[in-house]
């Protein structure tokens, strides 16, 4: 087995440990399925995820369909985000590591001018425990379980209508659940744990819906290519299920929710020396979303059968810059990537909009005369602010992917 292959295997073996585990617990998951994970590969994140107006003919990890119009070979990608998390509130600090769950992606040329996508990608995620005293009394504890993810399972198709214009469209599974454990009870500090329960409060909420995806891409017209998509709102399915201290088993119930459309744009500018440059807004429409999440009052108190929070539309703005991979001889040079972010959240901590920002870098190797490579990047990012929202957080990311290509037919 030559060395290369035994590369991608044990990076393929080490990145598939991920499969199930969480993401590093975000004190931002109050509302709804909490933050952002990761949804692309190292080389979009090591652009700090920008990446709507560049192609890749050897890779299926794409941001919208239409970039699967130019692939050249069958293809299969895994990646995974390593996370350390530093949160910081009136209770005070706490630090956490985890690993998302790997997006596993794969496409294939179709014949003529077109290709097929589709694979699996976890797109938000939330877990955190809260554990307090009770209204100031010692011996009683407040113990908050909060967790969730959204997966979707995107199916995609793209096309090359003319030698600059792709067209793209897809269909996006979604699924995800929200669950939250509210104790209250007398605290033992041998068993750190509690042994005589006031109030037990376990309720599920399980969504289940699919949105359409259609995009646009314009590319190398001079230096220039554009790029777009639009996903529109959609209805999910949730299925309700609660059980109490003096309720076990509560009747489960059904509803339905209204979930926010979302509008991706982007840029790229190519320059001389195999650099290009890019910049992508991201926003979605969260001011419109119907519907019921576990959530916090206004003073901060968990309410688990309060009514959500009036949201915000939340936009995301993304920049980067890339010095590409190039072929010397039979080896390929090694590629550079820059990005910074910005991000407002689409809810409020304490009557203040929760903003976040970003930094990345990130590299990789080139493998099999460019038919395979192994992807890094590497990022830091703060959200909140202790004076504006009471809470602040920091996270470093390490992304790894690897991606493959072969001819099949």
């Amino acid at each position: 087995m030559h060395a290369p292959t035994r590369c991608l295997l044990l990076a393929a073996a080490i990145l598939l440990l991920g499969v199930g585990s969480a993401s590093a617990d975000s004190v931002f998951g109050f509302s709804y399925f909490g933050r952002e994970v990761l949804t692309g590969d190292a080389r979009i994140e090591g652009r700090a995820g920008m990446g709507l107006a560049y192609t890749d003919s050897m890779n299926a990890s794409v941001l919208h369909a239409s970039q699967l119009a130019d692939l050249e070979r069958v293809t299969i990608g895994l990646s995974s985000r390593f996370s350390a998390v530093n949160a910081e509130d009136d209770f005070g600090s706490v630090n956490r590591l985890g690993m998302s769950t790997p997006v596993i992606r794969m496409g294939m040329p179709l014949p003529g001018r077109g290709g097929l996508g589709f694979g699996f990608v976890a797109t938000r995620a939330t877990q955190w425990t809260l554990n307090r005293p009770f209204e100031g009394q010692i011996e009683l504890r407040e113990v908050i379980e909060r967790e969730g993810t959204q997966f979707d399972v995107p199916v995609q198709i793209g096309y090359r209508i003319l030698d600059h214009v792709r067209v793209g469209a897809g269909v996006h599974f979604r699924r995800g659940t929200v669950r939250i454990r509210y104790d209250v009870g007398e605290w033992n500090p041998l068993f750190q744990g509690i042994t005589r329960f006031l109030q037990q409060e376990i309720r599920d909420d399980t969504y289940s819906g699919w949105t359409p995806e259609v995009s646009l891409s314009l590319n190398e017209v001079g230096p220039l290519s554009i790029a777009g998509f639009w996903m529109p709102e959609y209805e999910s399915d949730v299925e309700v299920g609660q059980s109490t201290l003096r309720d076990p088993v509560d009747q489960p119930s059904k509803r339905k929710d209204t979930l926010p459309q979302r509008i991706g744009l982007g840029a790229r500018l190519q320059l001389p020396a195999r650099l290009s440059f890019g910049a992508d807004f991201t926003f979605e429409e969260w001011s419109a979303y119907e519907g019921r999440t576990f959530t916090y009052d206004q003073d901060g108190k968990f309410d688990p059968d309060g009514e959500v929070l009036a949201m915000k539309d939340e936009s995301t703005l993304r920049l980067g810059l890339e010095r590409e991979s190039g072929r010397v001889g039979v080896r390929f040079t090694t590629p550079v990537r820059l990005g910074f972010f910005m991000k407002d959240w689409h809810y409020q901590l304490d009557g203040n909009d929760v903003r976040e920002w970003g930094v990345t870098l990130g590299s990789g190797l080139v493998l099999r005369g460019g038919l395979s490579r192994i992807d890094f990047s590497a990022g830091y990012s703060q959200v909140g602010s202790r004076a504006d929202n009471g809470v602040a957080e920091s996270m470093w990311n390490i992304v790894v992917s690897i991606a493959g290509a072969e001819r099949w037919y």
